[in-house]
């Protein structure tokens, strides 16, 4: 016999995501990669003086390189500015 749990069954785990309304700001210490992998936004990137931030195409994290460097890259299609 296959009885079904009742709806208020506290034996099934419901999984609730947490969303912060927070914003989380860069570090420019920290590489953007790292700072995106601590929750912050690619756009929210903090770069030193001197770079740009470019998205790569093909896996969309942020990059901060040299502004030369960046238009190299653009024109091969390697990424775009956010």
């Amino acid at each position: 016999m296959n009885i079904a749990p009742a709806e208020n069954d506290d034996r099934i785990l419901k999984i609730i995501p947490i969303v912060s309304q927070k914003k989380i700001l860069g570090d420019s210490s920290l590489s953007s990669l790292k700072q995106t992998r601590t929750g912050v936004l690619p756009n929210d990137v903090i770069y030193k003086i001197g770079y740009d931030l470019i998205i790569k195409s093909n896996t969309t994290e942020p990059a901060c390189i040299s502004s030369s460097a960046a238009l190299k890259l653009l024109s091969r299609k390697w990424g775009v500015w956010p």
